[in-house]
């Protein structure tokens, strides 16, 4: 085992997988606020299990619980949300 999430700053109920960029791998959480998740976070982690939370979702225009996995294009992550301005989802894009 790399990480045991444990709801909080690190989230929980990773969505999808993982995705290699540079030697770290990076991920989501699709998190749960009624169960001390939070929003969800995006976080990245090395082959030999250092952690680190690189994004908490805010909810509302920040987005909410990510869903599926992330994509590497050109050097930066995309990935889906929902909630949003219109309460229907968002496409999100973070550097790595």
């Amino acid at each position: 085992m790399l990480h045991d999430f444990r709801g909080g700053s690190d989230g929980c109920y990773p969505p999808g997988g993982l995705v290699e960029v540079n030697g770290l791998l990076y991920g989501t959480t699709s998190g749960r606020s009624y169960w001390s998740c939070g929003n969800g976070t995006i976080f990245s982690i090395t082959p030999d299990g250092s952690f680190k939370t690189l994004y908490t979702f805010g909810g509302g225009l920040k987005g909410d619980r990510p869903a599926g996995g992330l994509t590497s294009i050109a050097r930066k992550l995309f990935g889906l949300a929902q909630d949003g301005a219109h309460l229907s989802g968002i496409v999100y894009s973070i550097n790595p």
